[in-house]
């Protein structure tokens, strides 16, 4: 892919994913290689939605860097995604999550145009300072953002900025339960991004509990969940089949692939030149 500039890929249609306009978000798996530096990888429905960080890449010679991320599909079943750096993007599609009548239930999920709503380098949600080993952060999610009162979780893009040389980790979960003993890993001298869904107390609340090192913590919402009793889009593990986007428009074919029966579809992004295939 070019730097800067947004790519339209077809996801409805193919690969078993419906395109009968039921469809509201994908669930993508997102690895990003061959980047000449560090750089976000972005992703919107359409070019008149915001954007939603899908991750952070780095620019070491031979190392891939993969997240999971939800983002909503445009009215057309497309998806725009961007790099900041020249880069070979892969999108492997986990799922989707519908939004009719048929494919509605309680507790389902919600997608939301990206949102940043904390960083903790300006104070925007939460305080102006790092957070540092041991102490964590409360975060306010519903009632704003797009989030009705009531909601049970949320979809979250958790990014620690960390210019110490130690690792450390992240731990979400809903204010006031019990901290979990899972986590989520980020790496020394760089920054993470790690996707997360994370249960909501009953006023609203996550919190994010760190570990091992001093870092800045930034969260961009995906998307969230309904309260039980209440309707949301059901997610359906999508057929295995990968599929390739031409270089010109948003076509797309289907290419059936040898191997395990694990559901998901693949979206490779790739610019092909006189003769041969190349990276983009």
């Amino acid at each position: 892919m070019e730097a800067g500039k947004y790519r339209t890929i077809k996801v409805t249609g193919v690969a078993g994913v419906p395109d009968d306009g039921s469809v509201g978000a994908v669930s993508l798996n997102a690895t990003v290689g061959t980047a000449p530096g560090y750089g976000t990888l972005f992703g919107r429905p359409d070019a008149d939605t915001s954007r939603t960080s899908m991750l952070i890449y780095n620019g070491n010679t031979g190392e891939y860097v993969s997240n999971t991320a939800t983002v909503a599909v445009g009215a057309d079943g497309t998806i725009q995604i961007m790099a900041e750096t020249s880069a070979r993007v892969i999108l492997d599609v986990q799922g989707y999550y519908t939004a009719n009548t048929d494919g509605t239930a309680a507790g389902g999920f919600v997608p939301v145009a990206g949102k940043r709503f904390v960083d903790t380098r300006s104070g925007l949600g939460a305080p102006k300072a790092t957070i540092a080993p041991g102490k964590s952060v409360d975060v306010q999610v519903t009632g704003a953002n797009g989030v009705p009162a009531g909601a049970s979780g949320a979809v979250v893009n958790l990014i620690a900025i960390n210019s110490t040389s130690s690792d450390g980790n992240l731990t979400p979960y809903a204010t006031g339960s019990t901290k979990p003993q899972n986590s989520l890993h980020y790496t020394p001298s760089t920054t993470t991004s790690i996707q997360a869904q994370v249960g909501l107390s009953a006023d609203g609340k996550m919190t994010i509990a760190n570990a091992s090192s001093t870092v800045n913590l930034v969260i961009d919402l995906q998307g969230y969940f309904t309260a039980a009793g209440k309707t949301g889009a059901v997610f359906t593990l999508a057929w295995a089949v990968r599929m390739t986007p031409a270089r010109r428009g948003t076509r797309s074919w289907p290419r059936t692939r040898p191997g395990p029966s694990r559901s998901q579809a693949r979206l490779e992004s790739r610019s092909w030149g006189r003769g041969s295939p190349r990276s983009c």
